[in-house]
Order: structure tokens, then sequence, then C-alpha cells
């Protein structure tokens, strides 16, 4: 075996690492108990597979060319399919991870290879809209954004008007 075999075999078994990681199923449920009366704000499911269909197809790919030989191949080629399969496998795992729990008077913040975040409504200093969707403050300092895109998002838009938080922004104008 050549370095560049060594390298897609390495590759293949961080790859599977990885997704056994992310498809880690108790760290990711959210429990009917955190819910209560609230939702769940998160990122639209086609991106999750989306994302997952690309890295398996830059796999894919590595493999088909260390099975087929090629002298054209070269190291380069393989280092820049394995970037973009990880980038394939860091955007489903951001979007498999990533959500947040609206309940009657609080935002819990679930990000990946981060601490949850619990934020009070008395917390919120400002939501900021922005052209991509709302940012929201604690002090001065920006704890979260919320694109457009999101699922339920409209309803996030009505709950934390419904409960009186300052909106302020150059596109105060709301998609909902």
């Amino acid at each position: 075996m050549n370095g560049v075999e060594y390298f897609s075999a390495a590759l293949g078994t961080i790859v599977l690492a990885l997704l056994f990681f992310v498809l880690n199923k108790r760290a990711l449920r959210v429990k009917a108990g955190d819910l209560g009366k609230g939702f769940v704000v998160r990122i639209p499911s086609a991106i999750k597979w989306i994302s997952l269909a690309c890295a398996l197809f830059w796999c894919a790919l590595m493999i088909v060319m260390t099975i087929f030989k090629n002298e054209s191949v070269t190291a380069a080629i393989y280092i820049l399919f394995a970037l973009f399969a990880l980038l394939g496998l860091v955007i489903f795992g951001f979007a498999l991870q990533f959500h947040i729990v609206v309940s009657e008077d609080q935002l819990c913040v679930k990000m990946p290879f981060l601490n949850e975040k619990i934020i009070k409504f008395s917390q919120i200093t400002k939501c900021k809209t922005t052209s991509q969707g709302i940012a929201v403050y604690v002090g001065k300092k920006n704890v979260v954004e919320i694109a457009r895109f999101y699922v339920n998002y409209g309803l996030f838009v009505k709950h934390i008007t419904q409960a009186g938080i300052e909106f302020g922004g150059d596109h105060h104008q709301t998609r909902l």
C-alpha cells in the first residue's frame, strides 16, 4: 500500500467514527418534558440529508479512485475530496444537533460541541432583525442567530413578540 491508500483507509475510519458520534441518539433526543407548551426551532431535515449524501458521494469517489488506479490521481486530489467529504459531515452534524427548545419563558439552545445555553426571556435585551433572520442578544452579546429558513421560525417570531421583547435592526419587516 502506498501513502494515498493509507490516507484513504484512514479517512474511511475517521468518517465512520464521526458518523457514529453524530448519530448518538441519547445526546440528541429532545424529551417531551423539555417542551411543555413550547416548540423546537431547528434546521430543516433536507439540509441534513443533502449534506450526508454529499459526504458519502465524495467518500465513494475516493474509494473508486483507490480501486481503479490512475497515474493522474495525486494525493492533492484525495485531500481535496476528503475536505469536501468532511465539510458535508460537519454540516450534517451541526444540522443534526442544533436546535432551540422554546418554552413559555426561556430558550434552551443546543449546539454541537458546546454546552447547552438556557436563556430566560427576562435576560434577553433585544432581538435584532437582520437580512438572514434574527439575532438574539443578552446584554451586548449575540448569543444565537435564527435564520429565516429554520423550521418554526415564524412561530418563534410570534412567541418573542408576544413576550414583549424589543426588536431592532435595519430590516424590520419580518416574513412569517
